[in-house]
């Protein structure tokens, strides 16, 4: 697991849409892998990258491009190595580029890719899988007096996001309201992670009527918190979970009404951990509830499927049909596979092709696109997962 820094990108549900949307063909999705931050050898790793430009090149050149136009289209994958400063000594695992004649994206992403070139009428987002599906987007929110920080992560990376409307401290809420200063409350007991209860501890000599000062004066802290944080969410449905000790993590379930905040939590108090501490005590937490949708989701296809159910259904031509028409709510991938042919919206024709050809679209990566388009989610599987070895399946919303 590693935090993402100013050179890492984490990447989700906003990136995807951008890739996803309608592009002028030809798009040119690019794949290879990197070395670890520290050990990139530059000159191998920019030469590995020349020589994936130059296939693509040529696939653009095969579709009946002129090579002038092929090479605008593959120019700025020849500078992203001066368009961000010490490049190659800060990248993740593996280097994602996406070029068209009007777009150009470049992801530095925590997958160590297979070197991949393809170039069809979509960008390719099928190796992307793995960070957008079961292992889903959450939300981190670690809270003390006297430090809030908020995340956002994956399976793979967490990075730190900003709350801009929030105060990032009890001490810095009280400058600006006019509620009075309080004491320091801690709780008694360990910082291990569960759901035991601790009890307050205020320093000094402190009353009932203290014990009231100080949980209002939180209260009314957290109530900013959670204003700023469902800023962040808003429209959202990913789950949020709390780093904290039990008083504040205990105020905040009371003060928020955010329908997606989990009850396990990382316990006791969250300065004391680094981004990466967190960042791995929160996927220990979160992934069981994210990998008990993929199985759950498989159990369904395979009980629909078994009772003969039409709303099962596994061929590639089926499959590129329904997403086309919306009717896929669940689409299954097996991990490594493809399709290549094509597919032509205005007759529903759908060709298979024996091997990819100069024109040939990638029929999987096309069903992909489609679903996720139409808020359907897309498993990567194994193929030993999916009835007679498939190579995909689907459950329909109707």
């Amino acid at each position: 697991m590693r935090t993402a820094d100013k050179q890492m990108d984490l990447f989700g549900k906003v990136e995807l849409q951008s890739l996803l949307t309608e592009h002028e063909p030809p798009c040119v999705s690019i794949f290879m892998p990197t070395l670890d931050p520290g050990n990139v050898d530059k000159q191998s790793a920019s030469l590995r990258l020349t020589q994936l430009l130059e296939q693509a090149e040529e696939h653009l050149i095969a579709r009946g491009m002129p090579r002038s136009k092929a090479l605008e289209i593959t120019a700025p994958g020849y500078t992203v190595e001066q368009s961000r400063p010490h490049f190659w000594q800060y990248q993740s695992d593996g280097l994602a580029i996406f070029l068209a004649s009007n777009k150009v994206v470049i992801y530095q992403l925590p997958l160590a890719f297979a070197p991949q070139v393809v170039v069809d009428k979509h960008f390719y987002v099928m190796p992307l899988l793995p960070l957008l599906s079961g292992d889903g987007t959450f939300y981190l929110l670690a809270l003390s007096q006297n430090r809030v920080r908020m995340f956002q992560g994956s399976r793979y990376l967490m990075r730190q996001i900003a709350l801009d409307h929030a105060p990032h401290s009890l001490a810095e809420a009280q400058r600006y309201d006019q509620v009075e200063p309080v004491r320091q409350v801690h709780t008694a007991g360990s910082g291990a992670t569960g759901s035991r209860h601790a009890t307050a501890v205020f320093t000094g000599q402190g009353t009932a009527a203290d014990e009231k000062l100080v949980k209002k004066a939180i209260e009314h802290f957290l109530r900013q918190v959670d204003s700023g944080v469902r800023e962040v969410l808003a429209g959202q449905s990913a789950p949020l979970l709390i780093a904290s000790v039990d008083v504040m993590r205990g105020i905040y379930h009371e003060v928020s009404d955010y329908p997606f905040l989990l009850d396990v939590h990382i316990d006791g108090n969250p300065d004391r951990l680094s981004a990466d501490e967190l960042h791995a005590r929160a996927w220990e937490l979160i992934a069981p509830s994210f990998q008990m949708n993929r199985y759950l989701a498989l159990e369904h296809f395979q009980q629909l499927a078994g009772q003969g159910d039409t709303h099962a259904v596994r061929t590639v031509r089926q499959v590129v049909l329904d997403a086309y028409e919306k009717r896929i709510d669940t689409l299954f991938i097996a991990e490594g596979s493809e399709t290549w042919g094509s597919f032509n919206p205005a007759t529903l024709a759908i060709a298979i092709d024996y091997a990819a050809q100069n024109d040939s679209e990638a029929l999987l990566n096309l069903a992909t696109i489609y679903t996720l388009r139409n808020r359907g989610i897309v498993y990567p599987v194994r193929a030993n997962e999916l009835p007679n070895q498939a190579q995909t399946a689907a459950i329909l919303r109707y």
